[in-house]
């Protein structure tokens, strides 16, 4: 429970702070309209408009136009029948946030159809964080444990802890250390690491959440709030949640977020704690 509400936390901030950036580029295919991002983008949470969106012009990677985000009612209006309009180079997208698909005005023709002739911006959620006794650990790996009844099993995705931060809460040697993972390997569970000490004896590690330093603490809250509400004390749930969203506050105070995405401050009544993305 510890570890899910955690990871719950994690993701709630950020999509409160939309604080994880990032641009991605993906196929674009000819005659077709709409493409889901959650299925091209797994972390993918909402698009950054700030940021934009590009598509490559007959797929030349230097002309580059900068599509106009508008919206279904505005195409209804000024491009009545607009779903069947022929195919050409696309001017314009809107973002279905319920379905979380972008739709291309026009379609891409045959010349702008091509692999990641679409970039986009958007905000994304983190990595899942894991913790807890490794199972061995050379002077550049450290291999994670088997999952538990405690412990969540690591990913079995190659690279996923890629660029991720890790760090050694105790050990006989190498304790304190924080280094970066510079690859991992699914099929193993074992990550690469260049150690300054090895770490040996019980190795208990941790790795580092993506989120901004100064809300790592409302991850904390977050799953205190839930503890809480689980055992149902809900005056001390209803305490833990006001303190986190005074955290979650504090770090977003310079970060952007979509008009209609308000950061909302909500008594433990509430909520929803079956989904934390839905508060």
């Amino acid at each position: 429970d510890i570890y899910g509400w955690l990871n719950d936390g994690q993701k709630d901030i950020a999509r409160r702070t939309k604080s994880l950036r990032k641009i991605t580029a993906i196929d674009t295919t000819n005659n077709t309209q709409d493409y889901d991002l959650i299925a091209e983008i797994p972390d993918f949470m909402s698009i950054d408009r700030k940021g934009g969106v590009y598509m490559r012009i007959d797929g030349s990677s230097t002309n580059l136009r900068r599509l106009t985000h508008t919206t279904e009612d505005d195409l209804d209006i000024t491009n009545p029948g607009w779903r069947n309009v022929s195919t050409g180079i696309p001017r314009r997208y809107f973002y279905d946030r319920v379905k979380k698909q972008i739709s291309l005005f026009p379609k891409p023709n045959a010349t702008n159809a091509g692999t990641d002739y679409l970039s986009i911006s958007h905000f994304r959620y983190p990595k899942v964080v894991l913790a807890g006794t490794a199972a061995s650990a050379t002077s550049t790996t450290i291999v994670f444990p088997a999952s538990s009844a405690t412990v969540p099993a690591p990913s079995v995705e190659d690279d996923y802890y890629n660029n991720l931060y890790i760090e050694i809460f105790s050990a006989t040697a190498g304790t304190g250390q924080t280094k970066k993972i510079s690859d991992y390997t699914g099929s193993t569970v074992t990550a690469n690491v260049t150690w300054t000490t090895t770490p040996t004896g019980t190795i208990v590690f941790g790795i580092i959440p993506e989120i901004a330093e100064d809300v790592h603490y409302a991850m904390v809250l977050f799953a205190c709030s839930r503890a809480y509400e689980k055992a149902e004390e809900f005056t001390r749930a209803n305490n833990y949640w006001t303190q986190y969203i005074d955290r979650v506050k504090l770090g977003k105070s310079d970060l952007e977020e979509e008009e209609d995405e308000m950061l909302m401050v909500r008594s433990y009544r509430d909520r929803d704690y079956s989904d934390p993305g839905r508060n």
